[in-house]
C-alpha cells in the first residue's frame, strides 16, 4: 500500500496520475504473468481516495528467511528451513545488494 500523499511529497503532483496509471498498467501485465516463483497479484491495482494498494497472493517467508534468519516464525515451514539458494540467485542477491 502506497498513499497519494507520500507520491505527491516525492514526485510532485502532477506526476501522481501518471505514476497511478503506470502502476496500473504494470498490476494488469504482471497479473497475466503466471510463474511458480513470481509474486502472483490477486488484484492489481486498488485506487482509494487516498491509497493506492496491490493484493497479492499469501507470502510465507521473506529473503532473510531463506537466508537462514528464521527468528519471528513459530514454526518455520519445512520448505524455509531446506531452501538452497541456486547459483544464479546468490548471484542475484550480491549483485543487488552489494553493487557499491
Amino acid at each position: 500500500m502506497c498513499y497519494k500523499k507520500d507520491l505527491e511529497a516525492e514526485y510532485g503532483q502532477q506526476n501522481v496520475v501518471a505514476i497511478i496509471n503506470r502502476l496500473k498498467l504494470e498490476g494488469q501485465m504482471l497479473q497475466r504473468l503466471k510463474h511458480t516463483n513470481i509474486l502472483g497479484l490477486v488484484q492489481p491495482i486498488i485506487e482509494g481516495p487516498k491509497e493506492i494498494a496491490m493484493v497479492t497472493e499469501p507470502i510465507i517467508g521473506s529473503l532473510a528467511n531463506v537466508l537462514k534468519d528464521l527468528k519471528g516464525l513459530a514454526s518455520p515451514p519445512d520448505v524455509l528451513k531446506n531452501y538452497e539458494l541456486s547459483d544464479t540467485e546468490v548471484l542475484l542477491y550480491d549483485a543487488f545488494f552489494f553493487k557499491f
